[in-house]
């Protein structure tokens, strides 16, 4: 807590004035997932898609990345044309923010940027939401993606790392391809 990871996110959504140096971003479109969900009166879909048109297959690659495909069963008939009542309310915690990361996800983005979306589920969905979305084979494999997480056990798969300490960048790993890998 107080380390500088949201004021980190919000310097590149250029939500804070800058006091020294220089951001340079070199992205046409950055998506954001925040730590708190936020969710509108609507459908499920409605709160995923935001407006832009529905694509079947990155619709249905979403569901299933973000781990919603269960809820959707378990929803019936209805699925993901449920009903949401204002800020969430008839959701659970960690439905508000896998619904909230897919609409991040759907945005077929150039940078995303994900606020600790891990950290409303349980541990196993967590992991599979990782190896499904953000990891090295997840859906956003291709993308360029900042994790800000306090939980460790995932960044032995990131490509870099930054510890935060009380705002200042206190130690930097950047892993190093293998030698006969391509890079």
């Amino acid at each position: 807590i107080g380390a500088g990871k949201s004021t980190l996110l919000a310097a590149i959504l250029g939500e804070i004035n800058l006091v020294s140096g220089q951001l340079r971003l070199y992205v046409d479109s950055i998506s954001y997932a925040p730590q708190s969900s936020w969710i509108f009166a609507d459908t499920i879909r409605g709160n995923i898609l935001l407006g832009k048109s529905m694509d079947e297959e990155r619709y249905k690659n979403v569901i299933k990345a973000c781990c919603l495909d269960i809820d959707l069963q378990n929803f019936g008939e209805v699925g993901d044309l449920l009903m949401i009542g204002d800020k969430g309310v008839n959701l659970s915690g960690g439905q508000k923010a896998r619904i909230s990361l897919a609409r991040a996800l759907y945005a077929d983005a150039d940078l995303y940027l994900l606020h600790d979306p891990l950290a409303a589920v349980d541990p196993k969905v967590a992991r599979k939401i990782f190896d499904q979305c953000i990891g090295p084979s997840g859906l956003l494999r291709e993308k360029t993606r900042i994790l800000v997480t306090h939980q460790t056990h995932f960044l032995t798969k990131t490509d870099q790392t930054i510890l935060l300490t009380n705002g200042h960048m206190d130690e930097l790993h950047i892993q190093q391809p293998v030698p006969n890998e391509p890079s």
